[in-house]
Order: structure tokens, then sequence, then C-alpha cells
């Protein structure tokens, strides 16, 4: 471990909930003026679905936690982007992190600009992947997540990638969903479907960066570039031949575009 930086898995109990969560810490008076990155990942994910080289991104505080009942963290999920906020929230201030840029792919994205809302003065900035002002879901997969929650796994992995993703992947993903209980799974998703942030992008003043892939199957691209343009200070990246997935579909470019928007941060003090 290079440099002084420090490196754990670790669980926190914070509002009722046993957080796993992993963490790479900078060596003291490394990170300079860059704040503290946190991870939150998508519905019926984990932390591990972030980069290796994400996690440990050099000169900087990087915090990935698993959501509750996903994971390694114990208990039942939320059916409510706001419920999943409040959670997030006591992470945060249960570790006192000092405004954090906020990261979060998918459900994570919509869980990250509901916290930068609610807190306006307790986030840095965003780095939204795969995200939309709204997330629709097809009432069709509710249903289905209802009433045989395997196929419908099968059905959301069919959508998370782009045709060139390794089968490996694609199993790794319907994995980690089977690996959620079934309730939690439909309560992500739920959450996604009841999820609407439209009118209320105007009042995030914070830098945001929007990432999307141009083959995504389950947000659409036209939903993040709505979101990038609501967002009064934000910059839009579009990876192509890349489908929802994109941190596991085009590791090596996330990292990239994450280390070029967090080197904003050298710059502005």
């Amino acid at each position: 471990m290079a440099g002084g930086e420090a490196r754990a898995r670790r669980t926190l109990t914070v509002a009722g909930h046993r957080l796993h969560f992993f963490q790479h810490i900078a060596a003291p008076g490394v990170q300079g003026p860059r704040p503290p990155l946190l991870l939150i990942h998508g519905a019926g994910g984990n932390y591990l679905q972030w980069p290796p080289r994400l996690r440990r991104l050099p000169a900087t505080s990087v915090y990935a936690l698993d959501l509750p009942g996903h994971g390694k963290s114990p208990g039942p999920g939320y059916a409510t982007v706001e419920e999943y906020r409040a959670v997030v929230q006591a992470f945060v201030t249960a570790l006192g992190l000092a405004a954090p840029l906020v990261a979060g792919h998918s459900l994570g994205a919509a869980i990250a600009l509901a916290y930068a809302h609610t807190h306006p003065q307790a986030a840095a900035g965003l780095a939204l992947v795969g995200g939309g002002p709204r997330l629709p879901v097809s009432p069709k997969l509710l249903a289905l997540l209802e009433t045989d929650p395997a196929r419908a796994a099968e059905r959301i992995v069919a959508g998370f990638y782009g045709p060139e993703t390794p089968a490996g992947a694609r199993e790794r993903s319907l994995a980690a969903l089977h690996a959620c209980a079934p309730g939690v799974l439909l309560g992500d998703f739920v959450a996604c479907a009841r999820f609407d942030m439209t009118a209320a992008l105007p009042a995030i003043h914070i830098p945001a960066l929007v990432v999307c892939g141009a083959g995504d199957r389950m947000v659409a691209p036209a939903l993040s570039a709505e979101l990038a343009a609501g967002l009064p200070d934000s910059q839009l990246v579009m990876l192509p031949d890349t489908g929802h997935m994109l941190m596991v579909e085009r590791p090596a470019q996330i990292v990239t575009v994450f280390a070029d928007f967090l080197e904003r941060w050298g710059h502005r003090v």
C-alpha cells in the first residue's frame, strides 16, 4: 500500500442498519483539496460493482457502501429513494465526512440527487452514472418481480449490458440479484418507478458529472441528457457501444472521467 494509504472493509451501525462498506483512506496531506468520494450502487447491486481502481483512486479517500439488504449489509431494503437517502445521510454523518462528492449508479444516482437536494451544503458535487431525473420501470417488470423474481432477474440482466459484454460479467450480475431477497429487489425497482426529481434539478447548484452509455436499455440516454441539461453546473459524458452497467463494461473509462472530474478541485483553491 503506497504512500501511507489505508484500506479496509468495515461495518457501521447507523439508523438501525448494520452497513458494510469498503474504505480507502488517502495518506495524510496527500488528498489536498479533493473531497472524499462516496459510491452508491444501483438496484440489486453491491459495492463490488464499482471498479477496483476507482475504489482505490490515488490521493482520494473513497467510501463504497452496501445499501441495506444488499451485499453484506443485512436487513430489509426500502421502496423509496427518500428512505435510502436518509440511510446514506446517517452514514455520512456517522463517519464525519465533510461534503463528499456523492456518486451513484442508476438507483444510486437517484439517491445521490435526493441527498444533494435535501442537504445542499453537505455535498461537494455529484457523479451520476446511468441516471436520469426519472427512472421509469415497466409495469410488466414490476409484476414479474412479484410473481417470479428469478425470471425477473434474468430479464433485468438481459437489459443491463451491451452486446460486447463477456458472459462472466452477466453471470456475476445475475448472482448479485439472486443474492438479494426478492422483496429487496422489488422494493428497489418500486423506488425507481416512484422517483421523479425533474422539477428539483434547477435548485441543485453544485458541480455534476453525468455519465451514460449510448446503448443503455434500462435508462434511456435521452433521460441522462435531460438530467445534465436540468442541472445548472453539469458535464455530460456519453460512452459509445455501452449499456447500463458502465462501471463493469468500461471500467477504465469510468476511472478516467471520475479522476478528471475530481481534478477540478485542484483548480478551485
